[in-house]
Parts: C-alpha cells; sequence; structure tokens
C-alpha cells in the first residue's frame, strides 16, 4: 500500500468517526442512575427474587468480597463462598427445615410427581439476595457470647441460645443493628432477684474469696469480686480490668481457677500453657473471660508477652491483625476482661503494669482446703449476673463517681480506669445504695497510689532511658573494675573518683568521649552531659531495648533523652573525632544536685 493511499484510509475513517451520531448509554428501567452499591432500585428484577420468601430459615446478611454471610436455620452464622454454595452446603443451611427446599425449588419429573428440589435455583435465590443486602463486615457486626452494650445503653448478655436484652430474652439473630449468633448456651441470669449485702451472691462470693490469706485481707478479696463482676459485662464496659494473683506455691491460686469455673459455669476461657493464637481463635467474636493459670516467666518470655499484650489490647477493645499463612490477614477485636496467676508477676513495661490489678496471696494458714460446692458456685454466679442486669441502669454513674474518687487519691486516668471498674462492678454487686464519702476515703487509703505494687514500674520513659544509660558498664577499667557510666559522668563532673581517689577529670572526659558522650561546663557554671545521636559505642549500650539505635540512624535513645525537663538538641559535635549532632541535657537532671545521695 503506498502512502497516499494510506493517507486516504485515515482521512476517510476520521470523517466517518466525527460524523456518526453520539454514543448514548441506554436509561436504567427504572429511568434513574444505577446505584453505587446494594440495597438500591430492583433494575426490573423481580421483586421476589431479592429477597428471601417468608418462611425462609435461612437469612441473608450480605457480602464481603466473594463471600456470602448467613445465619443458618439455626441462627448460627455460616459464610459462604460463591462457589460453596453447593447441593449438599445449601442442604445444611436448612438444617431440619429441607422441606423448604422442596417447596420452593420443586424439581418433578414429566408426570408432575415431586423428585427433588434445584440447587441452582436456590443458590441463586440466595446469593441475589444477599448482594441485595449490600457489602457487610462480620468484624463490625457479630457480636458473640458475653456481655455487650445495646444502642440506648442497655446490658445485652448474650447467652449462647438465648440474648438477653435489658432483662428480656430474645431469640439469637439480628438485634439493634448487630449480628447475635447462636453458640453454645451459657447460664442466663436468675430467675429470682437477687438481694444485697451478705446473704446475697455477692456477700456470699466475697465471704469465700475473704478465706484466702490475701497480702491486702479487704482489698485483694474485694477487687477480684469486681473482677468476676467486671468479666460477666465484658463487651458493655468502657475498660475491660486485667488482674493478677500471685504468690508462692501452696497459696491455693489454682483452687481460685476452680471457683471462677464453677462460677462462669462455661462462660470461662480457662489454660495452663496458652498462647496469644490459640486464645484468640476460641473467643473469637465473644467478650467472654479468661483465665490463665501458671504463667510463669522463662529463659524465652516472646510467648508470654505476646498474651500479655493480648490482654492489654483487650482492656480497651483494641483492634488485632495477624497474618495468615495463606497470606490473608485475620482481624478481631479483643474485648475480654483477662486473670492471670503465677508464682512471680511476668517482668513487663510500665504500659502493661498500669492496667493490671495485682493481687498477691500468702500460703494458707489452713492445711484444710475451703468447701467447695459447684452447685451451689453455679447458682451464685447466675445470682451475679441477675445483680448485673436489674442495676446496670447505674453502673455509668458509679463509675463516674469512683473514677473521680481515685483521681482525687493521686491515681492516674488509667490508674482510676482499672480501680475504678473493679470498685463499681463489686459496689453494683453488693449495695444498692450509693457510695458514701466515707467509703471513698476507705478506699482511697487502701489504695494509695504511692504504695502499689502495680505501680513500682511506673517511671517516665526518659527517666528508664537515662538509667539503663548510667547503670551501663563500659569497658574500661579503674582499679582492676569496669566501671558504670554513671560513675565516669560524676568523675568527669570533678566530683572524684566515686571509688575513693581524688578522680581523674581529663581521664573521664576520654573514656566518655569514646562512648559519644561529654560533660561540659558553662562560665555560669552550668553543666551539662551531651550524649550524641549516632555513636557505635551507644548503639551497643542501647542493644536490645527499646532505645537501640540503627547504623547511620539517630539512636532511639535521642527523642526518649529529649523529654528530660531542659535537654535541648545541639549543633554537630566531635566525640574523638567521630562527629554528631547531639543531645543536651542538664547534669542536675540526670546525677541529681552535688552533694546529694
Amino acid at each position: 500500500m503506498t502512502d497516499k493511499q494510506q493517507d486516504a484510509d485515515v482521512i476517510s475513517l476520521s470523517g466517518t468517526i466525527l460524523n456518526a451520531p453520539e454514543y448514548k448509554a441506554p436509561p436504567a428501567p427504572s429511568g434513574e442512575a444505577p446505584p453505587a452499591g446494594g440495597g438500591g432500585p430492583d433494575w426490573g428484577i423481580p421483586s421476589d427474587r431479592l429477597s428471601v420468601p417468608p418462611g425462609c430459615p435461612i437469612t441473608p446478611l450480605g457480602i464481603m468480597g466473594d463471600v456470602f454471610h448467613y445465619l443458618d436455620a439455626s441462627k448460627q452464622l455460616r459464610p459462604l463462598k460463591a462457589k460453596d454454595h453447593s447441593r449438599l452446603n445449601l442442604w445444611a443451611l436448612c438444617g431440619d427445615r429441607t422441606d423448604w427446599l422442596y417447596n420452593e425449588f420443586p424439581r418433578t419429573n414429566k408426570t408432575g410427581a415431586l423428585v427433588g428440589w434445584h440447587p441452582e435455583k436456590a443458590a441463586e435465590l440466595l446469593m441475589t439476595a444477599c448482594s441485595h443486602k449490600g457489602v457487610w463486615n462480620a468484624l463490625e457486626r457479630v457480636r458473640g457470647r458475653g456481655g455487650w452494650l445495646g444502642p440506648d445503653f442497655e446490658l445485652i448478655l448474650h447467652c449462647g441460645d438465648v440474648v438477653m436484652v435489658d432483662g428480656k430474652p430474645e431469640a439469637p439473630g439480628e438485634i439493634g443493628g448487630y449480628v447475635y449468633p447462636a453458640e453454645p448456651p451459657l447460664p442466663k441470669p436468675s430467675d429470682q432477684a437477687a438481694a444485697p449485702g451478705d446473704h446475697g451472691p455477692a456477700g456470699q462470693l466475697l465471704g469465700l474469696y475473704r478465706t484466702w490469706q490475701w497480702q491486702r485481707p479487704e482489698t485483694d478479696a474485694h477487687l477480684l469480686l469486681g473482677w468476676t463482676v467486671a468479666a460477666m459485662a465484658g463487651g458493655a464496659l468502657d475498660w475491660r480490668p486485667l488482674a493478677w494473683i500471685t504468690g508462692d506455691r501452696f497459696t491455693g491460686k489454682s483452687t481460685l481457677h476452680k471457683v471462677l469455673a464453677w462460677i462462669f459455669d462455661g462462660g470461662l476461657v480457662q489454660a495452663a500453657n496458652a498462647t496469644a493464637a490459640g486464645i484468640w481463635q476460641e473467643v473469637r467474636t465473644g467478650s467472654i473471660p479468661v483465665a490463665l493459670d501458671e504463667i510463669e516467666a522463662g529463659e524465652d518470655n516472646r510467648r508470654v508477652q505476646a498474651v500479655v499484650e493480648l490482654a492489654r489490647l483487650a482492656a480497651s477493645g483494641a483492634l488485632v491483625l495477624r497474618g495468615g499463612a495463606d497470606h490473608t490477614g485475620t482481624k478481631f477485636i479483643a474485648q475480654n476482661c483477662f486473670l492471670f496467676s503465677s508464682i512471680n508477676v511476668l517482668p513487663m513495661l510500665a504500659q502493661d503494669r498500669s492496667r493490671m490489678a495485682v493481687l498477691e496471696l500468702e500460703k494458707l494458714q489452713s492445711t484444710v482446703p475451703p468447701v467447695l460446692e459447684g452447685r451451689r458456685l453455679k447458682e451464685i454466679g447466675r445470682g451475679l449476673r441477675r445483680r448485673l442486669v436489674d442495676h446496670w441502669p447505674r453502673m455509668n454513674e458509679l463509675l463516674e463517681a469512683w473514677r473521680r474518687a481515685l483521681t482525687a487519691a493521686g491515681h492516674s486516668g488509667r490508674g482510676a480506669d482499672v480501680y475504678g471498674t473493679l470498685l463499681a462492678c463489686a459496689d453494683l454487686a453488693l449495695n444498692d445504695h450509693p457510695p458514701t464519702a466515707d467509703d471513698f476515703e476507705i478506699w482511697g487509703e487502701r489504695l494509695d497510689a504511692a504504695t502499689l505494687a502495680e505501680r513500682d514500674d511506673d517511671v517516665a520513659d526518659h527517666d528508664r532511658c537515662i538509667n539503663h544509660l548510667l547503670t551501663s558498664s563500659i569497658d574500661l577499667y579503674r582499679h582492676g573494675m569496669r566501671r558504670t557510666v554513671g560513675s565516669w559522668i560524676l568523675e568527669a563532673a570533678g566530683r572524684g573518683d566515686p571509688d575513693g581517689g581524688s578522680g581523674d577529670v581529663a581521664m573521664a572526659q576520654k573514656a566518655l568521649a569514646m562512648h559519644g558522650m561529654r560533660v561540659e561546663a558553662r562560665k555560669d557554671g552550668a553543666r551539662f552531659l551531651v550524649v550524641a545521636n549516632v555513636h557505635e559505642e551507644l548503639s551497643r549500650i542501647f542493644r536490645d531495648t527499646k532505645w537501640q539505635g540503627q547504623s547511620g540512624a539517630a539512636g532511639g535513645w535521642t527523642q526518649s533523652l529529649r523529654r528530660i525537663e531542659g535537654a535541648k538538641p545541639t549543633e554537630g559535635l566531635r566525640f574523638q573525632g567521630a562527629y554528631s549532632r547531639a543531645t543536651r541535657i542538664p547534669l542536675v537532671a540526670v546525677v541529681g544536685a552535688e552533694g546529694e545521695a
């Protein structure tokens, strides 16, 4: 083909395009714009294909990706992929109502006799109805067994085979915008109103808890009662307190777990050697409590630390994300109360320790164990649930009152959350009247924030960081001994040799410079510790800590040390020839004033 022929064809094609009539999309059958998602106009689809007919034992919930969600005939949650809408799976969804399949999708022979049903027609109807419901996220809409908060702030107790909404029973299913699927049954609240005081279920359980030899007899037994009630409320609480029972052998920790097993009667996840993955796979979408016995520290605490981290996330109801072997992630919202018991409390960070009440046991005075009647303890558990249901409208007022009282007694916001929830739950179960000023004063003294074991590690991050630095040894010797960074700083500051000598300031400055530090003095007498942002020896000191460094980047210690009052960034400086920007910290904030012990 010649160039002229090609040009002629292009001109002809251009003219055809330019002279073509404008394309207009055909209108939707209803004359409206198509919807962006499910649940919109029918678009000419018969209405009987957009929802299941009356009497259908299957409830379509919605679709997420290629997964269609249903409640089956037993009101269990049943997700099915499109390819899994097979004859047997549809039959299973109908449970004991398979007659519906024959009635709605009959398959007959030539004589009109019923010979079966059409699974493809049933699948078509169910999938269309599910899609019409729209996108549906099970993570946000499914609530398993345990306590929950209703749309009008009422208490909802999902007991597996029945859902108690503000004390009234309803069948599992869709309630108030959430789905409460059927699960194995849990104990219901008692049929009879539960009395307050010593003769009520809370008073009887408190009396039993007091038979253990607590280090704080009145306080710890009372807090354990509060945890027991809070654990029943679960997801209905803004804050789910964590409790840790600690004590040597023969203090009765395992017997306490037996008591709790009877009180909750199936509504408690118990284990002695659990992993975080095993726990969240067991609780799934529920808010039932978790009690773990013998969760001891070992040489490798990573497994136990993961469990404690899960408990910390559950306290505030955080979203937990976990990867899977098939590259599909798993996510759920943890909303469970945790109880641990061990000989020693696991070493942990302050943010974990501040979320728990530590209840300490001493050896039992008597070798005769308490009489534990399983049937009676189960009745006490049902009575506590009844108290919780009947008096739930008072909960917010009680929580605020106890939080204010604890804050006034010196507790932080987190401490007020933990102890305020425990005291409010115990109060709700024990009393019909509001707490008095005397009650607040008594508990303010019992839970003195300055003396609590839970506050032993309550130290600011920058204080922990500088303490780690000061107490670290460096590979330089004086008088045949390795010395700490703190002792070199004192000598460099002219405060003498901490080992008794007169001190060699120049030698101490050289030792510090080799490790990315120096002591500076201004003309006005002010002194500072200067710490490099990047230095290999500092990286070694902070290795395997939360303040560790990375080659070529400012160490994690930099940000933490700059939170010390008076600390400021500096220009680039030389440390034994190595150049780095640094942080200048008032020396008095590091080692105290001269003459201070």
